[in-house]
């Protein structure tokens, strides 16, 4: 029996904020104060999101957030911005990496490595606590990046382009797209999606990213979350 690959859209609002504030809004979930009037269970149901200030003034636009345990996490954004979180608070990290533009996507699969992409190819690496710059394997701005923990990633980014790291080094991947790519998601090593303007839908099946011809919407899908190898999101 066949599988039917199901990829439902939703039409989101983005909330606005983390611009020029210096606080990372919304970030912290933390359970409602209890109303004399409410139930227990009630109060335990209830969340919300509160501000979470940084350490230091922020006239940056934060642009992605990486969390890798409770005390570990990682924020990128314009103006070659980068916050660590150490369990109690934001800080703007010193990467040491001169001339870095936009920041638009973080992905770190554990506490000592991790991935920053951004403008003009940008590839920043961490690495037991240092950063530098790969040499860019092009010139198109990068929008999205996801390494798993086995160490293997990708990233892509506008006129269809797509990088491959395969634990050592990153390399360019040809798709039959030049539309510009802002999203990717893994349900595991070898099954996964990216998505772009003009509905673009990219399906990865291990081995090779085909683009789906039987697209739903003709906007740009902005982002996408897959659940599994038959179910996912798409934001757009």
């Amino acid at each position: 029996m066949s599988k039917t690959f199901f990829l439902p859209f939703l039409l989101v609002g983005f909330l606005a904020g983390c611009t020029g504030s210096g606080a990372v809004n919304p970030l912290t979930p933390k359970k409602a104060s209890q109303d004399p009037k409410g139930s227990a269970s009630d109060v335990h149901e209830t969340v919300f999101w509160s501000s979470f200030p940084a350490d230091g003034p922020l006239s940056a636009s934060l642009q992605d957030v990486c969390l890798v345990s409770e005390k570990v996490g990682f924020i990128c954004g314009t103006a070659g911005t980068v916050l660590r979180y150490d369990g109690s608070v934001w800080k703007r990290v010193d990467t040491g990496v001169g001339g870095l533009g936009d920041l638009y996507a973080c992905s770190f699969p554990n506490e000592n490595e991790g991935w920053v992409v951004g403008g003009h190819g940008a590839l920043l690496a961490y690495r037991d606590g240092k950063w530098s710059q790969e040499t860019p394997l092009t010139d198109e701005t990068l929008y999205d990046v996801v390494v798993t923990k086995s160490r293997r990633g990708w990233a892509v980014g506008t006129n269809g382009t797509l990088l491959s790291y395969n634990g050592t080094a990153w390399e360019k991947v040809a798709v039959s797209t030049s539309a510009d790519l802002s999203g990717i998601g893994l349900s595991d090593e070898n099954r996964g999606w990216a998505v772009g303007d003009r509905g673009t839908l990219i399906r990865y099946d291990g081995s090779t990213w085909t683009v789906s011809a039987d697209s739903p919407i003709s906007d740009k899908v902005h982002k996408v979350f897959a659940i599994n190898d038959v179910d996912a999101w798409g934001a757009c």
